[in-house]
């Protein structure tokens, strides 16, 4: 796992813009992002995607996508999705940022020990199993 340094490096040399998604970007970027089609926008289910300017090309990348649901009093952490490897080290704000948003829960595969760790590593601890998914809690 990255230690600390390389992701507040990577953080700072990266600085990510929040968009929220709406569904006239699902249709416009659905196509390249197939997992937005999963995400179904209401008054309770919040979506967005983050982006950065490539120092190269001077175009906005998305790199990754928050996706959150309101359900009684919990707020779910419903899809965190990166699109390239190369910016797993951002995985850290997106959480964070999804923390701030109001996520205290969320529903991992028990073997997707990467996320897990992200998950426990902002706070979230294992609350209870469930077939395949571990439910995690702030």
């Amino acid at each position: 796992m990255e230690n600390k340094t390389e992701v507040d490096y990577f953080s700072k040399m990266y600085p990510l813009n929040s968009i929220k998604i709406d569904n006239r970007f699902i249709e416009r970027h659905k196509k390249e992002f197939r997992f937005l089609k999963d995400i179904e926008l209401s008054e309770n289910n919040v979506a967005y995607a983050f982006s950065h300017k490539s120092m190269k090309t001077m175009k906005t990348l998305f790199i990754g996508f928050v996706y959150m649901e309101k359900k009684n009093d919990y707020t779910w952490l419903e899809g965190l999705e990166i699109k390239d490897p190369a910016a797993y080290l951002l995985a850290p704000q997106l959480i964070d940022f999804a923390i701030k948003n109001g996520a205290n829960i969320a529903s991992i595969n028990k073997n997707n020990s990467k996320a897990i760790k992200m998950l426990e590593d902002a706070g979230f601890k294992i609350s209870s199993e469930e077939n395949r998914a571990y439910i995690m809690k702030l």
